[in-house]
């Protein structure tokens, strides 16, 4: 069973929150903390396969959160000893299932073939199965003084839009709800925890393709960390960013932003 899954090779998502907690550890905390380039590493790749699970869960077993509680809390705390073990939990679960279900009801003969046509990358069960790309989502974080945080792409690190200034956002991936990936890439892209929402709303930042676009509160006193694919940040007023060198029609999308504001009396 352990051989299955180290050679699946799968990533699990962090969940967002434990990303947060993470990330918040890491910005008060000395370099020099045990643990310390381990959460790092964690809040980079923001996912783990089933060889860092099990180091993870060993970490867990031999450590005492009493007397390593830095330590500990660097790595996501309880929240990602219970993340680790759940996802070791089902995982294991689940192969069993598979490995007693093909026993059960295939001869040798069949489940070889089954599974060639599971692997195939032109034909068979994952063609069928295959869902759509989803769109991507966006959000326009505002300040306490109104101000918009604008992300600057890395020109060697950003394959969409290098060079230009754009929202924060990204991809949706998987099964995940829009908000779940703005929260996400929130945290990803400006190292915050997003839970003040006021509203949202489509946008065709392409000619083919609709964006969700939210609009939010950032945390009061928030701190921006951002990642390898931006070089830069700031928080503008809207004149400011309509100056600026900004991904296409990104301007027409505040100004569906703006008038939703001044609907709620944000704006005046």
């Amino acid at each position: 069973m352990n051989s299955q899954l180290k050679a699946e090779n799968k990533n699990y998502a962090i969940p967002y929150h434990i990303l947060g907690k993470i990330n918040a550890k890491l910005m008060v905390s000395n370099p020099a903390t045990p643990g310390y380039q381990r959460a790092k590493g964690l809040f980079k790749n923001r996912t783990v396969n089933y060889g860092i699970l099990k180091r993870l869960k060993n970490f867990f077993d031999y450590t005492d959160p009493h007397k390593q509680s830095a330590e500990f809390e660097l790595v996501g705390g309880q929240e990602m000893k219970n993340f680790v073990q759940n996802t070791l939990n089902s995982e294991r679960e689940r192969v069993k299932l598979q490995t007693n279900n093909k026993v059960m009801s295939m001869p040798p003969s069949a489940m070889d073939n089954t599974l060639n046509l599971q692997q195939s990358p032109q034909m068979g069960l994952n063609e069928a199965t295959r869902k759509p790309s989803r769109r991507g989502a966006a959000i326009i974080i505002l300040n306490e003084e109104n101000k918009i945080l604008m992300v600057k792409r890395s020109p060697t690190r950003s394959q969409w839009m290098p060079g230009k200034w754009a929202f924060v956002g990204g991809k949706i991936e998987g099964d995940e709800e829009p908000i779940e990936a703005v929260k996400r890439e929130c945290i990803e892209e400006a190292g915050m925890v997003l839970e003040h929402f006021i509203d949202e709303f489509d946008f065709a930042i392409e000619p083919t393709k609709n964006d969700y676009i939210f609009i939010a509160k950032a945390p009061k006193n928030a701190l921006v960390n951002i990642n390898e694919e931006h070089v830069d940040f700031g928080w503008f007023s809207i004149d400011e960013i309509k100056k600026m060198d900004i991904v296409p029609k990104l301007d027409e999308c505040l100004d569906i932003a703006v008038n939703k504001l001044q609907q709620k009396g944000i704006y005046k």
